[in-house]
């Protein structure tokens, strides 16, 4: 394990930073006072937002990347391309026209 930390050292070092923070916030009251408010949670928002936006960058390139990735390798789209049909005057599909009826009003919940 002690291989892990003297290969990561910058994170490491990161980790033991907000330890100490954190430590010294607890034994020594009256730094938080010095302040003028507690140091930690402040220090425990920043952490959160940090840990959100790894999260959200991760689940993209895990997720949505690699599926956009995988469709162009086996070369299907999920939408039609505009330039498909130079002749087409919409892509929207034809539907039959309904009654506003009372019945059918219903029905769409």
């Amino acid at each position: 394990m002690l291989e892990w930390f003297e290969h990561h050292y910058i994170l490491t070092s990161i980790i033991c930073f907000f330890l100490l923070v954190a430590l010294l916030d607890q034994l020594i009251p009256r730094l938080s006072a010095a302040v003028g408010r507690p140091i930690h949670p402040q220090l425990g928002k920043r952490i959160f937002a940090g840990l959100s936006l790894a999260l959200i960058v991760l689940t993209y390139f895990t997720v949505i990347a690699l599926t956009a990735l995988g469709f162009k390798a086996l070369g299907r789209r999920l939408l039609p391309h505009p330039k498909a049909d130079p002749n087409a005057e919409t892509y929207w599909r034809k539907r039959e026209k309904t009654e506003p009826t009372l019945e059918y009003l219903k029905k769409q919940f």
